[in-house]
C-alpha cells in the first residue's frame, strides 16, 4: 500500500507540472521544476536503474531540483544514501480504506471552491504562508478547471484561513493534498474541517480509497478520522 500512496503523490506532482508547463522527463526519473524553486520542486520516480551520478551533476548545475522524493525503505533510498545524498524529511503515507461505508460529513463548513483568478491568488497566498514555501499564483491558476483537481479555501469569520486540494488520479483514487492553515488560525479545527470536506469530495467521486501524506502532527488528526499509516515518503537532497 505504501507504494500506491506515494505513487498518488507522484502523480499529483506530475499533473501539476504538466499543467503548469514545467514537467521534465528523463529516461529514468521525472522532475517538476517551476520558476524560482517554488512549489512543487521535486525529482520523483527514481528507481534502482536511475543514473545517480547524472542526477547529482544535474542538481549541481541547476537542471534538476535539489529535492528527491522516494518510497521509504526501497532500493532507491539506499542508493541515494550510498551516493552521498542526505535525508531531509520523513513523512507518513496514510490511507482511508472504507469510503463507501463512510458517512462522516455532510457539511460544507463554509469552504468554497477556487473558481476564479482572484481566488487562485488567495489560495497561493494561504498555501505559501501555511507551508513556509513559495506557491506561485500561476501554478495554482493552471489547475483551475483541470478535471483531476479541485482546490478549496476555508474561512474563519470573514478571513480566508485554510486551503486544501482534492486530486483524483488516473486509477480513480483520491489524494488529499496541501491541507494547510495559517498560523494565526491554528487551534480552531480548520484543518480537520478541510479534511472532512475533502473526504466528502472523494465519496462524491466514488473513490474506493483516499490517500495522503502527513507529518507527525498531522498523523494524530488523520488517525482519529480513520486513516492508517502504511509507510513513509522520504525526501533527500545534496
Amino acid at each position: 500500500m505504501n507504494q500506491q500512496i506515494v505513487d498518488n503523490l507522484f502523480g499529483f506532482w506530475e499533473e501539476i507540472a504538466d499543467s503548469g508547463g514545467f514537467l521534465g522527463r528523463e529516461s529514468d526519473f521525472k522532475f517538476s521544476k517551476p520558476s524560482g524553486d517554488s512549489w512543487p520542486s521535486k525529482v520523483f520516480e527514481v528507481s534502482s536503474e536511475t543514473d545517480l551520478t547524472k542526477l547529482k551533476e544535474g542538481i549541481k548545475n541547476g537542471t534538476f531540483p535539489n529535492s528527491i522524493g522516494v518510497h521509504g525503505g526501497g532500493i532507491p533510498e539506499q542508493g541515494l544514501k550510498d551516493s552521498g545524498f542526505t535525508k531531509t524529511s520523513s513523512i507518513n503515507a496514510m490511507a482511508f480504506e472504507d469510503v463507501d461505508g463512510w458517512n462522516g460529513n455532510s457539511e460544507d463548513f463554509g469552504i468554497v471552491p477556487v473558481d476564479s483568478v482572484e481566488k487562485s491568488k488567495v489560495f497561493a497566498r494561504v498555501a505559501s504562508r501555511s507551508f513556509g514555501c513559495e506557491v506561485m499564483e500561476a501554478t495554482v491558476s493552471s489547475l483551475y478547471g483541470h478535471p483531476s483537481f479541485s482546490l478549496f479555501l476555508g474561512k474563519h469569520g470573514d478571513d480566508y484561513a485554510s486551503c486544501g486540494i482534492h486530486f483524483l488520479d488516473r486509477n480513480g483514487i483520491s489524494g488529499l493534498h496541501m491541507i494547510g492553515t495559517l498560523s494565526e488560525y491554528r487551534g480552531f479545527g480548520l484543518g480537520k474541517k478541510m479534511t472532512l470536506f475533502l473526504m466528502r469530495q472523494a465519496k462524491i467521486n466514488n473513490s474506493p480509497r483516499i490517500y495522503l501524506v502527513a507529518s507527525k502532527a498531522g498523523e494524530r488528526i488523520y488517525t482519529k478520522l480513520g486513516f492508517k499509516v502504511f509507510g513513509t515518503l522520504e525526501s533527500y537532497s545534496l
